[in-house]
């Protein structure tokens, strides 16, 4: 979870101009890249059944031509190529349209398939810093976007009838505070977005928050008594990613608004102009000419967007007023950054076990939560927890710049098999700790420096140089940036690419949704 910093504004405005020039020089020699290919086993992406679009595509013919190419097959982009087949039906758009869906490595291999699980919006976290830096408005959009994200997916679960299908499980969640100062300030967040007047759901708009002291932590949930920590609890859902983007695009292919086709491993490597209305995405099987191309690689974007690689300076811009022109170039980017994540039994059977709802660590960055499905179907199976985070303990660079998930990091392997011992020790008290770890794995995911995505058609920075009046980009659009909290928010900035592309293609006026955070979308302009 992003957690904000805070630094005076002068000391904002000097540290931007300092590092200005150092992060354009990294961006310039920050090499290209793709996925890699041989990737830790991922729980949601194994076996290879749970998974069955795996492979799909990879061979054979290679599409040649289509209206929208859209790269990347996650939550983002098989949400755009959903949105994008509805609203063409909504629109009344009366020529078919073709789609092709493209992914370097297997389909969902990314951060939807590999960090994910939970669909839980935020309710509260950082209202007060985002009302100071943006407005009272703005900053209610930060939450709407992620409740209108969760219901469209719940309602499209729902209508369908899926939610055996997809693992979908409402069980709450709890948020722990491990000092009194992080509890008073999330209290203070929670009055002050009840005072703005955002409806956070719950019976009284106030988003059902309940908050427990120790004491109710040791009784309900088996918590260690010697940590001293409090939480609050608020409503939130868990499912299986793969299982639901899988029926996404199930969904999409049956619209009769377009043909939606799919290649997994086909890595675009170039994009080129091909005239005014294409361009060409040049990859190892040929090449496919589109007039729209879609950018949902998060991570990844810098391959193909240059402009967005580099590190992040080390400086936040979600609280504060630093205007865009004084802002580093290296502000603008997206850095790659792994985590990690695994699969654990607890000790106990599911009535010892005491709890069903997910967890975040609070400053500590991690989350979990379990998994009851197959000890329904296996009698004696013990729960399966999943346990991600602990970056904070990865050493050096807090896991920025790694683009390689095909290898865990030890230091960070550590922290997460002592966490639940640590938290819930009559429920975590194996004989052999090691061996109830039956799987960990990595996965990068896309960071920005404001926490936030960059949304909408792809623009030259302002503060790139050779900037010409024409925008090489024209036809491009982007969703990308989640930084590790992409499930509530990602199928909503799709559904926004989808829209404008939409009007684009009825010659009107692209109307951005009352839900959207408008700075989304200026990520790439000067006041």
């Amino acid at each position: 979870m992003y957690k904000p910093t805070h630094f005076n504004g002068l000391t904002r405005i000097i540290s931007a101009l300092l590092i200005s020039i150092t992060s354009f020089s990294s961006a310039l020699k920050q090499p290209s890249y793709l996925p890699h290919h041989n990737a830790t086993r991922s729980f949601w992406l194994y076996p290879p059944s749970t998974n069955p679009l795996g492979e799909a595509g990879s061979t054979g013919e290679l599409t040649s031509s289509a209206d929208v190419c859209i790269i990347g097959s996650g939550i983002t982009g098989i949400g755009a190529a959903w949105h994008l087949t509805n609203q063409l039906v909504s629109q009344s758009v009366e020529t078919k349209k073709k789609i092709a869906v493209l992914d370097a490595r297997e389909f969902c291999s990314g951060a939807t398939g590999r960090n994910g699980g939970h669909l839980t919006p935020t309710l509260f976290y950082a209202f007060r810093d985002r009302e100071r830096a943006y407005g009272t408005d703005e900053a209610q959009r930060s939450y709407r976007i992620e409740q209108h994200t969760a219901n469209s997916l719940l309602d499209f679960i729902r209508t369908n009838n899926l939610e055996s299908e997809v693992d979908l499980f409402e069980g709450g969640h709890l948020s722990v505070f491990r000092t009194a100062e992080e509890a008073a300030g999330a209290k203070a967040d929670w009055e002050a977005t009840r005072k703005a007047g955002v409806d956070m759901g719950g019976a009284d708009g106030d988003g059902g928050v309940r908050w427990f002291g120790i004491e109710d932590l040791v009784e309900n949930y088996g918590f260690n008594p010697e940590l001293n920590y409090t939480a609050a609890w608020f409503s939130g859902h868990n499912l299986w990613p793969c299982k639901v983007v899988t029926k996404l695009f199930e969904d999409a292919q049956k619209q009769a608004s377009a043909d939606v086709v799919l290649h997994t491993k086909t890595p675009v490597t170039t994009i080129s102009k091909l005239d005014d209305e294409r361009s060409g995405l040049h990859t190892p099987r040929g090449e496919i000419a589109c007039e729209y191309v879609i950018h949902a690689t998060n991570a990844y974007a810098g391959h193909l967007l240059p402009f967005l690689r580099g590190q992040t300076p080390d400086i936040d811009y979600t609280v504060g007023q630093i205007p865009l022109s004084l802002r580093p170039r290296g502000a603008f980017g997206i850095v790659p950054t792994r985590g990690q994540v695994g699969a654990v039994r607890a000790s106990v059977d599911a009535q010892a076990l005491k709890w069903n709802n997910s967890w975040d660590g609070g400053a500590g960055w991690e989350y979990w939560f379990p998994r009851y499905q197959d000890v329904e179907s296996h009698a004696g199976r013990r729960p399966l927890i999943i346990l991600g985070g602990g970056r904070q303990h990865s050493g050096g660079n807090l896991e920025q710049e790694v683009t390689d998930d095909s290898v865990l990091n030890e230091r960070v392997d550590k922290a997460l098999k002592s966490l639940l011992p640590r938290f819930f020790p009559q429920q975590f008290k194996h004989e052999d700790a090691e061996q109830a770890w039956e799987m960990q794995w990595t996965g990068i995911m896309g960071f920005t420096n404001t926490g936030e995505p960059f949304v909408g058609p792809v623009k030259t920075l302002a503060q790139s140089p050779n900037l010409s009046a024409k925008n090489p980009y024209e036809g491009q659009y982007i969703a990308a940036g989640f930084t590790g909290h992409g499930m509530t928010r990602a199928f909503a900035c799709a559904e926004v690419v989808a829209g404008m592309i939409i009007a684009k293609i009825r010659g009107e006026e692209w109307a951005a949704p009352e839900w959207l955070p408008r700075r989304y979308l200026t990520w790439a302009t000067a006041p």
